[in-house]
C-alpha cells in the first residue's frame, strides 16, 4: 500500500519503513494563526563562493572559509538566532559552528 503525501504522488512501500513514528495532535489542541512563531526551523545549503547562505529570501555571511560547502543552519524563532554548522561527509556527528548570527522574525500576521 502506497501513502499519499500532500503533493497526491504515491510514495513506494518502504520509504517510510526507516522514519520514525509521528506523534498525534493533542485532543485540546487549537490554530492560532496570532500567536508569535515559535520553535526551530533546520536548512541544509550550499555556501556561496565568499561563504554566504541565502536563507529565508536574504543572504547570511557565514565563513569566507566555507565557500562552495554544504552547512546545517538552524533557526531559532524563539531566540531570534540562526547557528550555522560545518556538515562534513566523513565525520556526520562532528559539527563545527561556522556562525550565529541575529535573525527578526518578521511581525506580519497570518490571515485567518
Amino acid at each position: 500500500m502506497s501513502v499519499l503525501p500532500v503533493s497526491g504522488v504515491p510514495i513506494p512501500p518502504g520509504r517510510y519503513d526507516g522514519a520514525l513514528p509521528g506523534r498525534p495532535f493533542a485532543a485540546t489542541w487549537q490554530l492560532d494563526l496570532q500567536a508569535p512563531l515559535r520553535g526551530q526551523v533546520i536548512y541544509v545549503r550550499r555556501t556561496t563562493e565568499r561563504g554566504d547562505v541565502r536563507l529565508l529570501g536574504r543572504t547570511f555571511a557565514v565563513d569566507p572559509l566555507w565557500g562552495f560547502r554544504l552547512g546545517r543552519c538552524a533557526v531559532n524563532l524563539t531566540a531570534e538566532r540562526i547557528r550555522c554548522y560545518a556538515l562534513h561527509r566523513r565525520q556526520p556527528d562532528h559539527r563545527l559552528l561556522l556562525a550565529e548570527l541575529p535573525y527578526a522574525v518578521p511581525r506580519r500576521r497570518f490571515l485567518e
